[in-house]
C-alpha cells in the first residue's frame, strides 16, 4: 500500500475568475507597495536600530535634503538593452504581431544601468558609492526592477538618493504544522516535452514504470512515494525556430493531418499523466510551452485538452505558480518563468558552476524580498491586476521550487526559526532527471533515467 499524506491545495489566489484587460499595469505596482509598506516600515526599524519612528517617511516626497532619512518604494532598473514594445511598435507599425521573448537568450546588464525608487509621489535616482552587501549573499546586483525595498540614506542637492543601505521584507511567518514523522517523497518532474521529435520516448516510459514502482532495485521505498508534482513544459515548443502552430493563428481551417500534428503531444502527455494517476496523486502545472495563457498566473489545464486523465480523482490540475501542502509541509514553486527573467537582469557568468549558483541566489532574493515575479509585468508578461497582487508572499513556504531550469542544486534558507528549502529542478528532456523530496526531511534526491543499449 502506498504511503497516502494529507494534502491541502493553497493556490486560490492564483485563479483568475472574470477577466478584465482594460486596466493600466501601474496600479499592479501601487498594489504591490501598499500590500508590503507596513511590512518594511517594521523590517527597516528592526534592522537598522538608530533610526527612528519619524525618519521614516511615508511618503518619498517628505525626505529633505542633507538628512539621513529611510524611504520604501518601488525599484525600477533603467537598462538601455532592455526590449521595449514602444521601441518595435514604432519599428514595425501597427501591423505587428509581437511575438513571446525568447528569455535567456539575451541579457539586459550593462554599466550604464542605474536603479531609481518611485512611490505616489515622484521618483528618485539611487547612488551608489562602492558595491555593498544588502543582507548576507544578496548584492546590489540583484536589485532588479519590480522590487518593493527600505532604503536609507540622504537625499542630495543634485536630486538623487545616496543609498547607505537597502532593506527587505527579510523574513516573513512560517505558521507551525503537523509534519508527517514517516519517511514518504514527493517526485517533482518537469520539461517533459512529449512532442520533441529528437528525445527518445523510452525515457518518459522508463520514468512512468518507476514511478508506478515496477522498475526500482528496491520497490518498498518506491512504496512510500506519495506525490508526483508535472511542473510545467510538459509539451515541446519547436527547437528549430519554426513556428509549428502558425496553421493555427491564421483562424484557417486545417486538414486531418495537420490536426492529429497538433495533438499528438497532448495525448502523449495525457497517455503518461494516466499511467501515474492509476498509481499515484499527481498535481499538474502548466509552463511557458503548454496550450494555457500565456500571462502569469497560468491558468490550469482545460480538462478537454487531457480528456483520459482528467477523469483520475487523483490528477488535481493547479495553476502556475501553485502553492499547496503535502503532508504538513507548504510548496511554492512555479514552472521558472521567473527565474529565467530574473537572470536576463543580471550580469553574464563564466560558467556552469556559477550560473548554478546564482539561480540559487535569485530563488533566495525572491523570498527575502517577499515576492515570487517581481520582473512582471515589466519584462514578465502577467495579468493587470487591479486591486491585489498575488504574488505577494505573505508567508514563507517550506518548500520554494522552481522548475525548468538547467541543473539541479539546492540550499536551505534560514532567519530566525524559519527556514526554507529552495530547489532548481532539472528539465527533464535536457537532463533525464527528476527530484525526490523526503517529506519528513525536505531532503532532496536526484534519480536520473538511463537507457543501456
Amino acid at each position: 500500500v502506498r504511503k497516502e499524506l494529507a494534502y491541502e491545495k493553497k493556490w486560490q489566489r492564483f485563479e483568475l475568475g472574470e477577466r478584465k484587460y482594460g486596466q493600466q499595469y501601474s496600479q499592479v505596482y501601487f498594489n504591490r507597495l501598499n500590500m508590503m509598506r507596513e511590512q518594511l516600515k517594521k523590517a527597516a526599524l528592526q534592522r537598522w536600530s538608530s533610526i527612528q519612528d519619524d525618519s521614516i517617511m511615508d511618503r518619498m516626497a517628505q525626505a529633505k535634503d542633507g538628512a539621513e532619512c529611510v524611504v520604501v518604494g518601488i525599484l525600477f532598473k533603467e537598462m538601455k538593452l532592455k526590449p521595449s514594445i514602444l521601441q518595435e511598435y514604432a519599428k514595425h507599425g501597427a501591423v505587428m504581431m509581437p511575438n513571446p521573448p525568447r528569455r535567456a537568450e539575451k541579457l539586459y546588464a550593462d554599466e550604464s544601468d542605474a536603479l531609481i525608487l518611485e512611490d505616489e509621489t515622484g521618483r528618485i535616482q539611487l547612488e551608489f558609492h562602492k558595491k555593498r552587501e544588502i543582507m548576507k549573499d544578496l548584492r546590489e546586483e540583484l536589485l532588479v526592477s519590480g522590487l518593493i525595498v527600505a532604503v536609507k540614506g540622504t537625499k542630495t542637492k543634485k536630486g538623487l538618493f545616496s543609498v547607505a543601505g537597502v532593506c527587505p521584507v527579510s523574513v516573513l511567518p512560517q505558521p507551525a504544522t503537523s509534519i508527517s514523522e514517516d519517511d514518504a517523497y514527493v517526485c517533482i518532474v518537469s520539461g517533459l516535452c512529449f512532442g520533441d521529435e529528437t528525445m527518445n520516448p523510452l525515457y518518459a516510459d522508463l520514468l512512468l514504470e518507476t514511478l508506478k514502482g515496477a522498475a526500482l532495485a528496491d520497490a518498498t521505498e518506491n512504496f512510500k512515494l506519495a506525490n508526483v508534482i508535472v511542473a510545467g513544459n510538459s509539451v515541446c515548443r519547436a527547437k528549430d525556430g519554426s513556428d509549428k502552430g502558425a496553421y493555427l493563428k491564421s483562424h484557417k481551417p486545417i486538414d486531418r493531418k495537420a490536426q492529429d500534428e497538433a495533438a499528438f503531444p497532448m495525448r502523449e502527455l495525457d497517455r503518461f499523466l494516466c499511467g501515474v494517476a492509476s498509481a499515484i496523486p499527481l498535481e499538474l502545472m502548466p509552463g511557458e510551452n503548454d496550450p494555457v495563457n500565456y500571462l502569469l498566473p497560468q491558468q490550469a489545464f482545460h480538462p478537454c485538452l487531457i480528456p483520459d486523465s482528467t477523469k483520475f480523482t487523483s490528477v488535481r490540475r493547479s495553476p502556475n505558480p501553485s502553492e499547496f501542502s503535502v503532508g504538513g509541509q507548504t510548496f511554492l514553486g512555479t514552472s521558472g518563468q521567473n527565474v529565467d527573467d530574473y537572470m536576463s537582469y543580471l550580469p553574464p557568468v563564466n560558467s556552469p558552476a556559477e550560473e548554478t549558483a546564482q539561480r540559487l541566489d535569485v530563488l533566495e532574493s525572491m523570498l527575502r524580498f517577499g515576492h515570487i515575479a517581481p520582473t512582471a509585468p515589466d519584462t514578465l508578461a502577467s495579468y493587470p491586476f487591479s486591486s491585489t497582487d498575488p504574488f505577494v508572499m505573505k508567508e514563507w513556504p517550506t518548500l520554494f521550487f522552481a522548475a525548468n531550469q538547467p541543473s539541479f542544486s539546492t540550499k536551505v534558507v534560514s532567519e530566525g526559526t524559519s527556514s526554507v528549502r529552495i530547489i532548481t529542478v532539472p528539465a527533464f528532456s535536457s537532463t533525464r532527471e527528476v527530484v525526490f523530496v523526503n517529506i519528513r526531511t525536505l531532503e532532496p534526491q536526484v534519480l536520473s533515467i538511463e537507457i543501456s543499449l
